[in-house]
């Protein structure tokens, strides 16, 4: 089997690929319903080739919504097998687990085993978007960093082409905990040069554990 889906939490489940290629044509189009790529089934294979040989990828979380959206806007055009096969999938077992079609959900699309910093960090983005409590106790949080220093990390992800409105952006906030809880010092979540005292990052990551030992 290319994928095995299963459900690790109420509203979040985690799909592991065998191999990064299926992952990007089964997914990429739907993580964010990324629906500028409509592209015709040969030459969207293309893209996907080339974009595997420009970038890695390890894994993202996919929203309940952008499945819905990438269903409903691809009716009339021409989705690839692996990519309805996926979508259909991830359909049949949230509706098994009795999700609706408006239910918050996500799924963590990943290639790592586990554990690893990948599915970590994409864990902290489900959790935050599915846990109205978690969201709001990492927003109190947030708002204990200087104010300089949230600038700097909203530099920093821009320089990395991410687009957010503004420093008080939840999607900005979003990303900028996920880094802060997940990333270890092997693979730092900012450049070098932001130097958040460790006592602050240190609440975040327990904020992060503390709520999987709950689950």
């Amino acid at each position: 089997m290319a994928f095995e889906i299963v459900q690790i939490q109420p509203r979040i489940f985690y799909a592991k690929f065998e191999e990064p290629q299926h992952m990007l044509l089964s997914t990429y189009r739907i993580d964010g319903a990324r629906l500028e790529q409509n592209l015709e089934y040969e030459n969207y294979r293309q893209y996907i080739k080339s974009y595997m040989s420009k970038f890695s990828v390890n894994g993202y979380c996919i929203y309940g919504k952008d499945i819905r959206l990438f269903l409903k806007k691809f009716k009339k055009k021409k989705a690839i097998s692996e990519e309805l096969t996926f979508a259909m999938s991830i359909l049949n077992i949230t509706g098994e687990a009795g999700l609706t079609s408006r239910s918050k959900f996500t799924v963590i699309v990943c290639y790592n085993t586990e554990g690893s910093i990948a599915f970590n960090h994409e864990m902290a983005h489900s959790l935050f978007y599915v846990d109205y409590k978690f969201r709001m106790k990492v927003l109190r949080l947030f708002k204990h960093i200087k104010t300089d220093m949230k600038q700097k990390m909203f530099d920093d992800l821009a320089k990395r082409d991410y687009r957010f409105r503004g420093i008080d952006d939840t999607a900005f906030i979003d990303e900028a905990f996920c880094r802060l809880a997940t990333e270890n010092l092997l693979k730092k979540g900012f450049s070098e040069d932001i130097k958040l005292p460790q006592r602050q990052i240190a609440k975040f990551k327990k904020l992060y554990q503390d709520n999987l030992k709950k689950q």
